[in-house]
Order: C-alpha cells, then structure tokens, then sequence
C-alpha cells in the first residue's frame, strides 16, 4: 500500500457501531492505492508494479493488503497517489446521488456540509447538469470560498445566527 484515507466509513467500525459485521483483527482502511507486488498464476490482467485500488474490503491502512485480482482497479497514469487513494468512497457516493436523485433544472437543490470533500462533488456534479445548488455550511470562515470559488445560487451558514442567504451572482 502506498497511501490510504481516512473516511468517516473507516471510523465506524473503530468506535465498534458495527461489532456484529466486524471480525478481529481488523485493519481499517476501505480506500487506497497501492502497488502490485507479486501476482498468483491465476492473475491475468494485472502485472508486478501496476498501481491500483485495492477495493472490496477493509485493510487499506496496513503495509500489504492481500486482494483478489477482481477487486483490484489500475490507477490512470494521470492521478497522483493522492487523487488515486480517495477515488472510490466520496467520488462514487456523489456520482450515484446526482446521477439517481439531482431534478432537471431549473429544479432547487440544498447541498448540506456544503465545504466537505463530498459536498463540493456534489456540487460540481450538479454544476454539471445545469443545477446551480444552495450550499448549506455551519463554517462562518468558509462562506467567503463558498461565495467566490463556487458555482451557487446561494449560501447559508446558519451557525452564524444568520438563515437569510447570502446570493452569489
């Protein structure tokens, strides 16, 4: 494994929420990038050095990861370490709700934790279909970014005391 992320879906089973599915010893960790070091006779697709996501399974925060060849996806040469190893979780949960539930424009939609990873993919996935969302932060400090960088009708912050929106242009 060469980097792993740290998604609230790995921090569920730490505090025990989910004792009944989780079997010990338990490696968190559901998304990583890593990079191929032996392959069984079996393995037809993958080679020794291809960089991939070792997906399906838990153990993304340890040194090796023993996966099997359908669960592991080659990386595009065109994503860092970085981008590859938070490319499953958020990315994937974003694409399916804009692609299942985001209405035809000119139809509203409230993003909440609008400054979260996931919520700006949201955002840009709506920004894609022609919907340009009301984005909803509890982060006073965010609001100027929010405002400026993305493509909203509007921001609310009603940790500030203040539910008026603020309009974007």
């Amino acid at each position: 494994m060469l980097l792993a992320s740290i998604n609230p879906s790995d921090l569920i089973p730490i505090t025990g929420a989910y004792r009944t599915r989780t079997s010990l010893p338990f490696v968190p960790g559901f998304e990583g990038v890593g990079v191929i070091e032996a392959v069984g006779s079996h393995v037809s697709e993958l080679k020794v050095g291809d960089r991939v996501l070792p997906l399906g399974s838990a153990g993304a925060w340890q040194e090796f990861k023993l996966s099997e060849e359908q669960w592991c996806f080659p990386v595009p040469a065109d994503l860092t370490d970085q981008q590859a190893a938070t490319a499953y979780i958020n990315p994937l949960t974003a694409w399916m709700m804009t692609k299942d539930y985001a209405p035809a424009p000119p139809a509203m939609v409230v993003v909440n934790a609008a400054t979260s990873a996931i919520g700006q993919m949201i955002i840009r996935m709506l920004n894609r279909v022609g919907v340009r969302p009301i984005a909803l932060t509890r982060r006073p400090d965010a609001l100027g970014q929010l405002m400026s960088r993305s493509d909203v009708t509007a921001v609310i912050c009603p940790s500030d005391g203040d539910l008026k929106p603020r309009l974007t242009s």
